[in-house]
């Protein structure tokens, strides 16, 4: 099923990780990674149909959602986000592209990502 006709909504967003703590790379990459699976699972409650999807749309990645398995390395991250980065001591930015069936505004609930963060 083509993305055009399974959601209702395909939004870009621009995301901001809390500041970082660790100091190897993997392990900041991992903490990004983490934070992105939380913001997918947080959606969820709102809209079950809410999946990750490829950043690039010629890119034929399956989107992620909810019962999927969520990627736990950045190179295949790095296929559903653009412009992903870790410094230690910094917030790390990202660009997704998420598929979902209701309002922007009811998709996330921002008191449960700063509980998780």
């Amino acid at each position: 099923v083509d993305e055009a006709t399974r959601y209702k909504h395909i939004t870009f967003f621009d995301m901001q990780t809390p500041e970082l703590s660790k100091s190897e790379d993997a392990d900041q990459q991992m903490e990004v990674i983490s934070f992105l699976e939380k913001v997918i699972f947080n959606c969820t409650f709102n809209d079950k149909t809410v999946h990750l999807l490829g950043w690039d749309c010629d890119d034929e990645v399956d989107p992620i959602g909810k019962d999927d398995d969520f990627p736990s390395t950045a190179r295949v991250v790095r296929r559903y986000v653009d412009r992903m980065w870790a410094n230690k001591g910094k917030s790390s930015w990202m660009r997704f592209r998420l598929g979902h069936n209701v309002d922007v505004p009811d998709l996330m609930d921002k008191k449960d990502l700063e509980k998780e963060g």
